[in-house]
């Protein structure tokens, strides 16, 4: 009992009653040795349990959680860009579950990086005509694939042109500018509308091509020709 620091001590002839003896209890000290310089306590698995007076509150532990070396959690958060996502449920101290919802934002915006051009982190932001803008591409063969822009270029080289067309869909337009080379010219899918229901053939300097998908129908006109 050396660990204890009683509340009373009776001397020989002293009366002995309830209120005293309750004392030794009540008034009874845990001295620091009863916990300092003991050996460790060895559990015989790590689901024993033992119980801890912390902060006003009784608690309990396994032995694995009083042994292990490696830290424990006791609240997690979540952070989000405060302009873009409304964030719910955060922190969690126990059990769960953080949300991010969009913000609402008002119409015509774009996650996007700058609109300047320059490398940034995104953002809600006004759409800008630069970020429709793409650059004009020149088919390594006789496809022109309408997925790769709305502006497509090809020169004849020393023989006629004879060109197809791919994935072509309602409401699509492209422009297609022919440099003519060696008096050569491009030929068309038959598919294709022309005004006065005839192909046309010019044989020199640019020809810009406007193509027109309506309604799975394809019209094409030059827009200009003899461009050098």
């Amino acid at each position: 009992m050396a660990d204890i620091q009683r509340g009373d001590t009776f001397a020989d002839g002293q009366v002995v009653n309830g209120s005293r003896l309750n004392g030794l209890v009540d008034n009874a000290v845990l001295l620091p040795g009863a916990i300092d310089g003991k050996p460790a306590a060895s559990s015989v698995n790590g689901t024993d349990e033992l119980l801890i007076y912390q902060g006003g509150n009784l608690k309990k532990c396994t032995a694995t959680q009083l042994t292990s070396t490696t830290g424990h959690v006791t609240s997690v958060g979540l952070a989000m860009p405060t302009n873009d996502f409304n964030v719910t449920g955060s922190p969690v101290t126990g059990s769960g579950t953080l949300t991010a919802a969009w913000k609402p934002q008002s119409g015509n915006m774009a996650l996007a990086s700058p609109a300047d051009g320059s490398s940034g982190v995104p953002g809600m932001r006004n759409r800008d005509a630069r970020d429709f803008r793409l650059p004009s591409f020149n088919p390594p063969a006789s496809d022109i694939d309408w997925n790769k822009g709305p502006i497509i270029w090809k020169g004849t080289g020393t023989s006629d042109l004879n060109l197809t067309f791919s994935n072509s869909v309602d409401g699509a337009e492209i422009t297609v500018a022919i440099l003519h080379q060696n008096g050569k010219t491009a030929h068309w899918p038959a598919a294709v509308q022309w005004p006065g229901g005839t192909e046309p053939n010019p044989t020199s300097g640019v020809t810009i091509y406007k193509f027109l998908n309506v309604a799975t129908a394809i019209f094409g006109y030059i827009a200009a020709q003899n461009l050098s």
